[in-house]
């Protein structure tokens, strides 16, 4: 029934035709999700790119409180991949945004899984003593805001200090 309606829709063929000639791996998500495209459709989403704030914003609505299961992150990204690759086969961003738009995309499902398996830690093993910090530094093209959609994004994980966490489980 989606593909229909998607099919009675002049922008609706216009995006599945985009997505079934450049992306084998996004039209199987389109042949499983019909439902995704219907909601671009309606969405307005494709008219602006989105900020790693609206990324955020988005993957922490459809999360469900705890940490976040890997099938859950992948499924959202394959979801703004759709929208980036209609964007930007379409002209609807220049290079720079779709580039920028793919980092902010990588960082805000770093960011999100780093903070709920930090949550998660703390309540089993305590925080870390010390005032120990960590960081999680992005290199190469993450790192310059111009991953490709098949980069690989090289991290860097940095503590200031070697310690041990203050809970009754305690780890270094």
């Amino acid at each position: 029934a989606a593909f229909q309606r998607l099919m009675h829709s002049t922008n609706g063929m216009r995006y599945l035709a985009t997505v079934f000639t450049y992306s084998t791996f996004l039209s199987e998500e389109v042949v499983e999700h019909p439902d995704w495209m219907e909601q671009l459709l309606e969405s307005g989403e494709l008219h602006t790119s989105a900020t790693r704030e609206t990324f955020l914003e988005r993957l922490q609505a459809m999360l469900p409180p705890g940490p976040a299961q890997p099938e859950e992150l992948a499924k959202f990204r394959r979801r703004q991949l759709l929208r980036i690759l209609i964007r930007d086969v379409l002209g609807r961003g220049s290079l720079a945004e779709n580039t920028s738009e793919l980092t902010a995309l990588a960082d805000a499902i770093l960011e999100t899984a780093y903070e709920r398996i930090q949550d998660s830690l703390i309540v089993t093993h305590g925080a870390p003593g010390n005032d120990a910090k960590f960081a999680v530094m992005a290199l190469g093209k993450m790192g310059g805001s111009e991953l490709n959609y098949s980069s690989d994004i090289d991290l860097m994980f940095l503590f200031s200090e070697n310690g041990e966490t203050a809970g009754p489980e305690r780890i270094t």
